[in-house]
């Protein structure tokens, strides 16, 4: 289980590291289809649609490693362990990308004076 600063959510989270994102993506792509489905079956908007429950094995994944799942399922995709950038030396917060030339929470810059 690897942790990194989501600077969306304002906390330290479980990131889905890359050796389980394919099972990861497959969960969520097939949730997205049963909520799709669900919503042709019933006629119900996307509001009505029992997102939750239809997102249940995507929710139990990220619970199995460790993870929040009060967070919603949409923010669970932007937990891909390659979505972070490295640990700021300064604060211990994530960079927001690995392509970061600076800690976009403490200003801290590698390599500067």
């Amino acid at each position: 289980m690897k942790r990194a600063y989501c600077w969306r959510c304002r906390k330290f989270i479980v990131v889905i590291e890359d050796v389980d994102w394919d099972e990861f993506d497959k969960l969520y792509k097939d949730s997205i289809e049963q909520v799709k489905k669900y919503r042709e079956d019933t006629g119900s908007a996307l509001n009505d649609a029992p997102v939750k429950k239809l997102f249940a094995p995507v929710y139990r994944f990220y619970e199995d490693r460790g993870g929040d799942s009060t967070v919603g399922h949409n923010e669970f995709y932007r937990h891909g362990e390659r979505r972070f950038g490295p640990t700021c030396l300064a604060c211990g917060k994530n960079f927001r990308t690995s392509e970061a030339s600076f800690c976009a929470e403490c200003g801290y810059r590698p390599g500067a004076k």
